[in-house]
């Protein structure tokens, strides 16, 4: 097919699509205009935080350097538990302080 011949069929198609209902209707599916931001938040799904093994965190111990610091803030991040909030917040005063002192 060459241009001579597809322009033709496009420009009728283009004419027939390009109407104002089908502009209104692009913006008011999804939500922009009018304003409804519940046809996106409802669609949008809360993540699940995994529960916590215990035997993980019995692990664990207070790191010591940075690169320990970042495994134990990973491992934060794919449980959520508290005990291991604490080692972080823990390591980061022992470390802080390792500064002052040095």
């Amino acid at each position: 097919m060459t241009k001579r011949f597809f322009y033709p069929l496009f420009r009728d198609v283009y004419r027939a699509s390009f109407t104002e209902k089908n502009i209104l209707h692009a913006f008011e599916k999804p939500g922009i205009f009018p304003v409804d931001p519940e046809k996106v938040l409802g669609k949008l799904k809360c993540p699940e935080v995994p529960k916590t093994p215990d035997l993980l965190v019995n692990q664990l111990q207070t790191p010591k350097s940075c690169r320990a610091v970042r495994r134990v803030q990973k491992a934060y991040k794919q449980t959520y538990s508290e005990a291991i909030l604490e080692l972080v917040f823990k390591a980061n005063v022992a470390l802080a302080s390792q500064v002052l002192i040095d």
